[in-house]
């Protein structure tokens, strides 16, 4: 149950707070954010995140939360912070040499390009995550990649279809 939950991890950022625990308070605030992005609530999910960055330690870390803040602005349609945060946990999972947060990372900056519409950076992005999915070995990914991947050819095709001009023979 998500809302017991929260109650526990809400008493655990008291008990953090309390004692001055840096690791306990940046470990419920990542928590209770879960928590809430789970109910739907990114709002608050993102508010509580974002208090969690200056408590970061560490390249994974941050590739991993700033990928969860760039998710959580994509689903409530703010596709350009979410690209920033996308951008920021693709920087901080290559300076930690972490292949499987590079391509988690890849892929939100992929479907936020394709929902800003650029299509062409989108389709190069899915392409750096399919090598990245081929590289961890997760066929899964592979499989969903180039499905996106096709899909994003076909709009880029069918967009240069109505734009070219009509043959004036």
């Amino acid at each position: 149950n998500t809302e017991l939950a929260l109650e526990h991890f809400q008493k655990d950022m008291e008990i953090a707070e309390k004692g001055d625990f840096s690791d306990a308070k940046s470990r419920a605030l990542y928590n209770i954010g879960r928590a809430h992005s789970m109910m739907g609530d990114y709002e608050k999910a993102l508010d509580l995140w974002l208090k969690r960055i200056p408590l970061l330690r560490s390249s994974e870390e941050s590739a991993w939360l700033f990928h969860e803040i760039g998710r959580g602005y994509w689903e409530i349609g703010q596709y350009t912070e979410a690209m920033e945060y996308g951008q920021k946990s693709l920087t901080a999972a290559r300076d930690g040499t972490d292949q499987y947060w590079q391509l988690n990372a890849c892929m939100l900056v992929a479907q936020t390009q394709l929902k800003l519409d650029e299509l062409s950076k989108a389709a190069e992005s899915f392409k750096t995550s399919l090598d990245l999915a081929m590289i961890v070995g997760d066929k899964e990914s592979q499989e969903a990649i180039k499905k996106a991947l096709e899909d994003v050819n076909d709009r880029i095709v069918a967009e240069l279809s109505t734009t070219q001009p009509e043959d004036t023979q």
